[in-house]
């Protein structure tokens, strides 16, 4: 078990929250000045940095979720207005972003804490994966045109800090991009959850953990990510419920499940962007949301 400590909000360094819910050893809390949701307490910094440098926060099947993540990151990409450039991966695991983004011409680098994960990046695609810590790399200033920061933002001790880091590194006009999971969904799944539990079915959730709901460090919505980006001193800032990974990424219902819970997918993420549509972008219903930004 790592070491844990209470700590102040992530996003305003505020210290007085309000318990929202208990799962397991998480307990959720949001803060009480600006609103976003986080895990109070945590495990500490460098219990966090010696976890994910170690490899053991590692999925346990890395190929089966990267192959179904690279749906995303093609939509992405093929959907790119301008001309490729240079791109930045935080947090770029197994190399599956920088693989797609490489095919499609851009001069792509990716960082990660785990030399497991970047061994497996640069033997098995041939990327740019480079080990360490953001900081460790010593990127020139204004030298990437794009950085992403795929499913690792709700991970990080600290989230604020991390995107700071990266706004220097970005071209002026250029674009930050990320996915994460989206708490007010997180939240209903586990109320759900909860109720199926009260029918005496918790047995078969507990066995599959990724199949209601998903809780890290830090659990954004669309307003405290937009916070999150503008205190980092990012502009236009733009908030869309995120397409899910195709299939069953995480084995939550085992690899017979694929095509049915697809389907599922596909209609839910129909009727979340019909909901963004219709309130004019306020609702994001999605199980994860994306945001993209500008550094002025």
């Amino acid at each position: 078990m790592p070491a844990t400590e209470l700590v102040p909000c992530p996003l305003c360094g505020g210290t007085r929250d309000r318990e929202l819910l208990i799962t397991g050893p998480r307990r959720i809390v949001r803060c009480e000045a600006c609103g976003v949701a986080f895990r109070n307490p945590r495990p500490s910094v460098a219990a966090s940095v010696e976890e994910f440098g170690s490899g053991r926060a590692e999925v346990a099947d890395e190929v089966w979720l990267g192959v179904r993540r690279r749906a995303t990151f093609v939509r992405f990409l093929d959907a790119w207005p301008g001309p490729p450039g240079r791109v930045l991966d935080v947090g770029c695991g197994g190399g599956w972003f920088l693989k797609a983004a490489t095919e499609r011409g851009w001069a792509a680098v990716g960082v990660d804490l785990s030399p497991r994960a970047v061994r497996r990046a640069r033997e098995g695609f041939g990327v740019d994966a480079r080990q360490g810590s953001l900081e460790a790399q010593d990127f020139e200033p204004g030298s990437f045109d794009l950085v992403t920061l795929w499913n690792v933002l709700e991970i990080v001790p600290e989230p604020l800090a991390l995107v700071r880091t990266i706004r220097p590194l970005l071209r002026p006009g250029g674009t930050l991009h990320l996915r994460t999971q989206n708490f007010p969904f997180q939240r209903a799944a586990f109320g759900a959850a909860q109720a199926v539990r009260g029918l005496g079915l918790g047995r078969a959730l507990d066995r599959r953990p990724y199949l209601a709901f998903i809780f890290n460090a830090t659990a954004f919505s669309a307003r405290t990510i937009r916070l999150c980006l503008e205190r980092a001193g990012f502009t236009d800032v733009r908030v869309v419920p995120s397409p899910p990974a195709p299939g069953d990424p995480y084995h939550a219902l085992g690899r017979f499940a694929e095509w049915p819970l697809g389907l599922v997918k596909a209609a839910s993420h129909g009727l979340a962007w019909a909901a963004h549509t219709v309130s004019g972008g306020r609702w994001i219903a999605s199980a994860s949301l994306e945001a993209s930004a500008r550094r002025p």
